[in-house]
């Protein structure tokens, strides 16, 4: 389940757990060419190739046929007798306390649902008409989590303030090699107030492959069991003790399995990450 330290240690430990630190976030196109979201969910070649993921991330904004594709995949894993999904959905783009909970009320019908373990409201849109609601329904036990999102390092100190007030148990904020702030004052507030982060943007749009093209990995990346620039850029981040999970999203299923690797193997200590961000930004 997803963790944060109101109920259990927030951090998944990644010697151990570490398989769960890195988030599937299914992207349409790789459902559209391998999955049949009608198959049987004992011999489904997306849960054979995903096993190790445990939360799918949903934009109810996006709700194309594909998505919907994206959430019957969800509902198959969901129903596995070991090792279910956790659901969490972004509480998207809406203005308005009815258009808000209508929203949400389709989100739990999608997702066959009584209760989604965590809801976001995404880029903080009209977040003080419906952090009511939302409180109602997480005392109601509709809800496991609160959360709020945002993608730019401009609304970081909105939400460090927001943080603060102790009101979100979970956090999802851009963070990466090549968008670092957060590291500056947002991931230790979430730090001291026991608040779980998840990682958006972890390559920058994929912006960061654009500065390795070309280039090998340094010889040292074995001592962490890294074979992959992606995998280089998310041991950086999921590294860091005030980060609980980051969500890569990706449109071939080789890459969500290059992305899954992240989580097998050492992790880079503080020095080991220091090393890393010097070496990047010499590139």
């Amino acid at each position: 389940m997803l963790t944060c330290t109101r109920d259990v240690p927030r951090k998944i430990d990644p010697t151990t757990l570490g398989d769960q630190n890195v988030i599937l976030n299914p992207d349409a196109h790789v459902l559209r060419r391998n999955v049949n979201p009608r198959l049987n969910r004992n011999h489904h070649p997306w849960e054979q190739r995903t096993i190790r993921a445990r939360l799918v991330d949903i934009q109810p904004k996006r709700m194309t046929r594909a998505m919907r594709e994206v959430i019957a995949i969800a509902r198959i894993l969901n129903n596995r007798t070991t090792n279910p999904v956790d659901m969490a959905i972004r509480h998207t783009c809406c203005r308005g306390r009815d258009a808000g909970i209508r929203q949400m009320e389709d989100s739990f019908r999608l997702m066959q649902t009584k209760t989604i373990d965590l809801m976001q409201v995404h880029n903080l849109l009209d977040l003080r008409v419906h952090l009511p609601v939302l409180r109602e329904w997480k005392k109601a036990g509709r809800i496991r989590y609160l959360g709020i999102t945002h993608y730019h390092a401009g609304a970081h100190a909105e939400v460090e303030k927001l943080v603060k007030t102790g009101d979100f148990d979970f956090v999802q904020i851009n963070y990466s090699m090549d968008e670092p702030e957060a590291e500056a004052r947002l991931l230790p507030a979430c730090a001291d107030s026991g608040t779980a982060t998840l990682i958006n943007r972890p390559f920058s749009q994929a912006g960061l492959f654009g500065r390795v093209r070309g280039k090998p990995l340094p010889p040292w990346c074995a001592d962490m069991d890294c074979t992959s620039w992606a995998q280089f850029f998310l041991k950086w981040i999921i590294s860091n003790p005030a980060v609980t999970c980051a969500i890569p999203g990706t449109g071939r299923v080789a890459h969500i399995e290059d992305n899954m690797a992240a989580c097998t193997g050492r992790l880079p200590d503080a020095a080991m990450r220091k090393k890393m961000m010097a070496y990047f930004a010499s590139l």
